[in-house]
């Protein structure tokens, strides 16, 4: 990703380094950039046809690149794939709800991030050792049972695992994840945020998609006109790293109202199609009767 000079701080350039800090060595010292006055997050944007487009169909893919002293992110990638891409009208409001899910990412609503999190004193919410990171295991077993390749564990305070459904997922248990929830199903034993348990890896980067669909971290985009309406999430009331969601208040109408049915492990996985499979069969009016929809969820 190309960037700016003036988006970089003075840097230190050395072509052979022969010594401790390279001190005996002709270096050259960049000038410091003036960076980008008045603001507190930059997104880089690109459209390449990289690798990752090329061997999957993703629409678009995005990260956080650097983060501040109280590790918020500071700066984000995201990456459009070209050939994804379409001028037609039919699949603008796709790419548009994308491209605003994309950016929730590299904001701060990634599983890299949950280890990060903050109390609201700023203190982490993850104890960290003497170089101020969290635990990380480069090896062993997920709690969910799957391999690690690099993990990095959050406190039980944020991130608590249990068994439902016969399997194991992972919730988000910080405070006001806990009341946007029970807020969500007006279940007052509700108390977390299911994560996704088909992302791969140990923790989840979306919402469980069968209690959260038109919710805009859910892995499949779906009822897309909820999602734009919902767009406040990000312009006012983003995810705060300090450990709690300030959610928007408009109500989502899947699950809306089913008391703590929702959240329970019998509930059918077909959300408002009940006893329904995914098929043409489950087709139905959607839940904000403002078209036709089929239940992507297998029991």
């Amino acid at each position: 990703m190309p960037i700016p000079d003036g988006h970089f701080a003075s840097l230190r350039y050395c072509d052979k380094c022969t010594s401790n800090g390279c001190t005996a060595d002709a270096c050259i010292v960049s000038p410091a950039g003036t960076g980008v006055p008045n603001t507190d997050f930059l997104n880089y944007v690109r459209v390449e046809d990289t690798d990752d487009c090329r061997s999957s169909s993703t629409l678009a893919y995005a990260s956080t690149c650097q983060q501040d002293q109280y590790d918020r992110p500071a700066f984000g990638v995201t990456n459009f794939s070209p050939k994804k891409l379409s001028t037609s009208d039919s699949a603008f409001e796709h790419q548009v709800s994308t491209a605003l899910h994309e950016l929730l990412h590299t904001l701060d609503f990634s599983s890299r991030f949950f280890p990060l999190m903050r109390y609201e004193d700023v203190t982490p919410r993850t104890p960290r050792d003497e170089q101020g990171n969290p635990p990380i295991f480069n090896a062993g077993t997920c709690p969910n049972g799957k391999q690690i390749d690099y993990y990095v564990e959050p406190a039980n305070t944020t991130i608590n695992y249990s068994t439902e459904r016969d399997h194991v997922v992972a919730k988000l248990v910080t405070p006001r994840v806990h009341a946007f929830v029970q807020d969500h199903a007006i279940c007052s034993t509700l108390v977390s945020t299911e994560l996704e348990s088909q992302d791969g890896g140990c923790i989840g980067s979306h919402c469980e998609e069968r209690l959260f669909e038109p919710e805009y971290m859910t892995p499949v985009d779906s009822y897309h006109a909820r999602l734009l309406r919902r767009f406040r999430l990000v312009s006012s009331q983003r995810l705060d790293l300090r450990g709690h969601a300030l959610w928007s208040k408009e109500r989502m109408l899947l699950r809306n109202g089913e008391v703590c049915r929702s959240g329970d492990a019998e509930s059918d996985s077909c959300g408002p199609f009940y006893g329904m499979t995914p098929s043409t069969e489950c087709q139905r009016c959607s839940v904000d009767a403002t078209s036709r929809a089929v239940c992507f969820f297998e029991h």
